[in-house]
C-alpha cells in the first residue's frame, strides 16, 4: 500500500480532476492518493468523481481555502 501526493495549490478546473484521475490509474488497489487544492470548485468536482467511480474519499479543510482530499483506489 502506497500513498501518492499531489500539490495542486493554484491550479484552477479542469487541472486538478485531470491531474487526480491520471495520477489514480497509476495507483493499485488499497493505495491513497492525497490531494491539495485551493479552488472551491476543485473539490467539488473530484468529489463527483470520486462519487461517480465508487472511490472511497475524505475531504478536510485543513486551513482557509486549502482543503486536503484523500482517494483510496479501490
Amino acid at each position: 500500500m502506497t500513498e501518492e501526493v499531489l500539490e495542486l495549490l493554484g491550479e484552477v478546473c479542469p487541472i486538478p480532476l485531470l491531474k487526480t484521475e491520471s495520477e489514480i490509474n497509476t495507483l493499485t488497489a488499497g493505495d491513497r492518493l492525497i490531494i491539495k487544492v485551493d479552488h472551491t470548485q476543485a473539490v467539488r468536482n473530484i468529489m463527483d468523481w470520486c462519487e461517480d467511480n465508487g472511490y472511497e474519499f475524505n475531504i478536510d479543510e485543513v486551513a482557509p481555502g486549502i482543503w486536503k482530499v484523500e482517494i483510496i483506489k479501490l
